[in-house]
């Protein structure tokens, strides 16, 4: 595979636990931590009240998960369906988001 290409079962298989890698726990690093109240933040202050959020490569889903619990309509969508199951597994009841998963390719402009 050339540098041009998108592998996709290679993201699936890493965001799935290949080599270690936790993305849930991520965000509970230090510098996840930061990330975090940056990014809540700023998304705090620009979003309306109510806002319908499309949460594109959410993983497992902690923003989204934080998004509805502020009161937004999500939806979740990413390559890994692992990372989609961990995000269905925490979402409290009843379910604030709408989940679902991009199975399309994405391709390259020539």
């Amino acid at each position: 595979m050339n540098d041009t290409q998108f592998d996709s079962d290679g993201l699936r298989a890493y965001y799935a636990g290949g080599g270690g890698h936790d993305e849930w726990a991520r965000l509970t690093t230090q510098p996840g931590a930061v990330e975090w109240a940056v990014n809540t933040d700023a998304i705090a202050a620009c979003l309306p009240p109510g806002a319908r959020v499309l949460d594109i490569g959410g993983g497992p889903g902690r923003y989204a998960i934080w998004l509805a619990a502020h009161g937004h309509h999500v939806t979740l969508a990413d390559l890994s369906p692992d990372l989609l199951d961990i995000a269905r597994d925490r979402m409290p009841r009843p379910a604030w988001a709408r989940w679902s998963k991009i199975s399309s390719r994405p391709t390259r402009a020539t």
